[in-house]
């Protein structure tokens, strides 16, 4: 009897082990589904909220609403809680390659693929609802998304060789603008090539030129959001860039020649010309804050100009390294836009540029260097600069040279893979990590710092 009960007592333990190791199991399924946990070892970081695996390589990150979406190269799409990194759903855009660029409106969420398409799917089910094309007109599309995809105001934006508007939630065309260079019929109304942006409020401005006989004539434009009809035309000396600067009733835009650059306010309900500034550099996208437009120059200084009649309010030269000196051809010098931090009255900018140690020392490797500078809003005055130094080439036109900021800190990505913390009241680095493939361009919402980086979804805060 008692060899009877004991063997029925092994038993049950071994039923109950059993059990435990299938619920157990099933647990690590879950949580590896879910992505908490991966093939990799956790990454140790500095103020990681979450982070969690993703199964392909992001080319497109966005955050909207409490979520966060991501898109990979071959159109998958998946959607993940801000605030936990759980994911809500996966998803994707069928029969896609050359995907990048993700957006988010109230009812769709829409991502670019090869041919200059846009697709889109039902933020609420998942399922794959249309399809459309950006304006394309000379095939160099075929293995590119869209240069850019916006939704405002229920418009879906598209950047191609053209530029278009079609509706949000149906895909419906709205209007388009193709880029034809041999359109010999060419004028103000209808020019040979057009690039728009588009902002809250119903305001879309455009810059565009028309070609005649061995000179181009350029414009800046207001259009219709709805029709895309011009609504005021303004004539310029030479081409006009963006991103436009949008402030209490002006529309800020810049135009260059020779390496000297034009800065010029219009009247966004007339065009009227309201003011203007020559800077003797070229320079990088203004920021406007508190009755100043501040922007960085290649001549390594940074200039804030009062918005109400475009004269200097301060001029600080920032690059007491001569980083910009390295600028050249092959390496062209990178700089950012200034992010203002308003809780300590500071603006944040910097450079970066590559040095090409590999011409001249043997088995040697691009070197970039570069710096991040803080500054007095009111006055200029310098707080803090800190240089960074790496190996790679971050003067690549598709290198990452961007960052963001949450309450403390600031976070860098440079190059292709390069990830720097620092401090915002100091600049002291507080960390730095390579990555072995890529990392995305921050974005900063709440407080926090979304980023993609090899096969990880990290949110800093």
């Amino acid at each position: 009897m008692l060899q009877v009960c004991q063997l029925t007592k092994c038993r049950s333990l071994f039923i109950v082990a059993c059990l435990i190791l299938v619920v157990v199991a099933a647990s690590l399924a879950v949580l590896y589904e879910n992505g908490f946990l991966t093939d990799s070892t956790e990454l140790e970081s500095t103020g990681i909220l979450w982070q969690r695996g993703i199964e392909n390589f992001a080319t497109g990150l966005n955050v909207a609403d409490e979520k966060v979406f991501t898109i990979d190269i071959g159109g998958g799409i998946s959607c993940y809680e801000a605030q936990t990194g759980e994911l809500v759903w996966n998803s994707g855009i069928v029969g896609c390659y050359w995907c990048s660029g993700v957006v988010a409106s109230s009812s769709m969420v829409s991502g670019g693929t090869d041919g200059a398409y846009i697709g889109a799917l039902d933020r609420a089910t998942r399922e794959f609802q249309w399809k459309v094309k950006a304006p394309e007109t000379t095939g160099l599309w075929n293995n590119r998304a869209p240069s850019s995809i916006s939704v405002v105001e229920n418009r879906l934006f598209a950047t191609a060789d053209g530029f278009g508007a079609f509706n949000a939630t149906t895909g419906q065309p709205l209007w388009e603008y193709e880029t034809s260079y041999f359109q010999l019929d060419a004028n103000v109304t209808h020019p040979n090539w057009l690039k728009g942006w588009a902002f809250e409020g119903n305001r879309v401005f455009a810059a565009g030129g028309v070609t005649v006989p061995e000179r181009e004539i350029n414009y800046v434009y207001r259009l219709d959001p709805d029709n895309g009809t011009i609504l005021w035309s303004v004539p310029r000396s030479t081409r006009v860039n963006g991103l436009p600067v949008v402030y209490e009733g002006q529309v800020i835009m810049w135009n260059s020649s020779e390496g000297e650059t034009t800065v010029f306010s219009l009247n966004e309900t007339s065009g009227a010309i309201l003011w203007s500034y020559n800077v003797g550099a070229s320079i990088y996208q203004p920021t406007a804050y508190n009755g100043l437009l501040v922007f960085e120059a290649s001549d390594g200084n940074v200039y804030a100009l009062h918005l109400s009649e475009g004269t200097l309010a301060w001029k600080t030269h920032v690059d007491s390294q001569n980083i910009t000196a390295l600028d050249n051809s092959d390496n062209p010098l990178k700089g950012l836009t200034i992010q203002i931090d308003p809780q300590n009255q500071r603006a944040i900018g910097g450079f970066a540029v590559t040095t090409q140690l590999a011409a001249f020392v043997q088995n040697g490797s691009d070197e970039y260097n570069g710096f991040l500078c803080s500054l007095d809003i009111n006055n200029g005055r310098i707080v803090w600069t800190k240089q960074f130094s790496a190996n790679g080439n971050v003067s690549h036109e598709n290198a990452s040279f961007d960052f963001a900021l949450t309450e403390n800190n600031i976070y860098l990505t440079t190059e292709f893979d390069d990830f720097w913390i620092l401090s915002k009241s100091t600049g002291n680095i507080i960390e730095s990590q390579h990555f072995e493939h890529y990392i995305s361009s921050p974005v900063a919402a709440d407080n926090r710092v979304f980023v993609a980086a090899d096969l990880w979804l990290i949110v800093y805060e």
